[in-house]
């Protein structure tokens, strides 16, 4: 043993000597399998065992238990016990040695993987970052998995890993979504500094973002809303203020009309805008609906029809992420 751990040390210093790991890796003897290979070509000499032995135990990961390593150990150091008197059980021992030593690797990699996949989305469910958007689909239920995942040392069920990859998922939408939606309103408020006192109006939910906007021009009757939903698509409509049905004139009508052939040009400058703040809005526009034709008889001084909901017409945009 005394023999074994000193060259151990010895080994490691070589290790920690190297620039980098993988030069390490490079320089230093070959890993658990090329020593498995090794060990069955020839009989070795006890100071072979112990060499090959130190360089197993060398290159054992930090995060492998003291239990484990000591198996190791003691199967190294049977090994180079018998090597002389024995030298096919030296060999069958070195054998065993170096294929438990690759099984550790093999599952210390998977458990720092793990740890590493449950640390990362932990910090991104519980920390949130300030002015993000609200409210944020809940994650308290994903963050127990995690910390337990962490302080147990225990990798997540399949089903538990599909949830948090899930919820993790969620935030990232809400964050594009909250994105997209800060690019748009940074937009409007370039897009005529003389009128920046009209910016946008915005409201948020649980899945859309919402953006209200007067563009230039277009007095206090008209606007365009812009919704970015919980699919990425960003939803633009031609709105006006209500108003009763039987007050309603053809220069209003035209003018509803004439609302809905000038909202392209408007959002072709806010995608351009957009676009120089790095968010790609490829905004797709329906043809334009019909030009109103003249009533050609007045409507009676009452009308008990329903009053008709503000006139929209939508537009598709799919975001690209």
């Amino acid at each position: 043993n005394i023999k074994l751990r000193a060259r151990r040390r010895r080994a490691l210093e070589e290790y920690e000597a190297a620039a980098t790991e993988a030069e390490a890796r490079a320089s230093a003897s070959p890993p658990p399998r090329a020593a498995a290979s090794a060990a069955g070509a020839a009989a070795p000499t006890e100071d072979e065992v112990l060499r090959q032995g130190a360089d197993l135990l060398a290159m054992l990961p930090r995060n492998v238990s003291v239990a484990d390593y000591r198996l190791v150990e003691e199967k190294v150091t049977v090994a180079a016990e018998v090597a002389t008197r024995r030298p096919a059980a030296a060999k069958r021992h070195l054998r065993e040695a170096a294929r438990f030593a690759e099984r550790l690797t093999r599952e210390a990699e998977r458990r720092q993987e793990t740890e590493e996949w449950a640390a990362q989305r932990l910090a991104f469910l519980r920390d949130v970052p300030p002015g993000a958007p609200v409210p944020l689909p809940d994650a308290t239920a994903e963050i127990a998995i995690l910390r337990r995942c962490l302080d147990d040392g225990r990798p997540p069920e399949a089903p538990e890993r599909d949830r948090v990859e899930a919820r993790v998922g969620e935030r990232v939408d809400a964050y594009q979504r909250a994105y997209a939606a800060e690019v748009i309103r940074a937009a409007v408020r370039h897009s005529d500094p003389g009128t920046a006192t009209r910016a946008a109006r915005s409201s948020a939910s649980a899945t859309d973002q919402v953006i209200e906007w007067t563009p230039p021009g277009w007095g206090d009757d008209h606007w365009l809303r812009i919704t970015v939903d919980a699919h990425g698509t960003a939803r633009v409509a031609t709105m006006h203020r209500d108003r009763d049905p039987a007050e309603e004139t053809d220069a209003d009508r035209e003018l509803d009309w004439r609302r809905c052939v000038e909202a392209p040009d408007h959002l072709r400058e806010l995608r351009r805008l957009a676009e120089r703040a790095g968010l790609a809005l490829p905004f797709t526009f329906d043809e334009p609906p019909a030009r109103p034709a003249p009533r050609t008889a007045a409507r009676p001084a009452h009308d008990h029809r329903p009053a008709r909901k503000a006139r929209h017409r939508d537009r598709d945009q799919e975001q690209h992420r």
